[in-house]
């Protein structure tokens, strides 16, 4: 099943796929429904749900593919997904606003006897050197 397929389906699609996917596993191998089932420690019937897409426990489907040799299926379920770049570039971006901000609030910013805020900086304004010193 292609990744764009998968992204479309139902869930209960993706159920029989699974399902059929398992089914055609113990076929192939020549293994009988039964003894798929005693090794997983299922009964009969439920392995039947799997294989045909019904609702059952997550525990039984791992049991199974462990049984048909396909546990490494599980990997993608199991390892984290990967950080977008994009993502972790507006992270970076944000934090570097934060500290931006807080330097500009902690550098001399006083209050005049008329209420008003001036900088001790003639612009108030920060330079490259100040956003390079920040980020390292």
């Amino acid at each position: 099943m292609l990744y764009s397929e998968i992204e479309k389906s139902s869930s209960l699609d993706l159920c029989r796929s699974l399902g059929r996917s398992i089914e055609t596993d113990i076929k192939r191998k020549h293994l009988k429904k039964k003894d798929v089932a005693k090794a997983a420690g299922i009964n009969e019937m439920t392995l039947h749900r799997i294989c045909t897409g019904q609702n059952v426990k997550l525990d039984s489907v791992i049991r199974v593919l462990r049984v048909v040799n396909r546990s490494t299926a599980l990997i993608g379920l199991v390892t984290p997904s990967p950080v977008e770049p994009m993502s972790l570039y507006n992270e970076m971006l944000k934090e570097r606003k934060e500290r931006l901000k807080k330097a500009a609030a902690g550098r001399g910013r006083t209050q005049t006897s008329a209420g008003s805020q001036t900088s001790s900086r003639a612009s108030g304004s920060v330079t490259p050197r100040d956003v390079m010193r920040l980020c390292e």
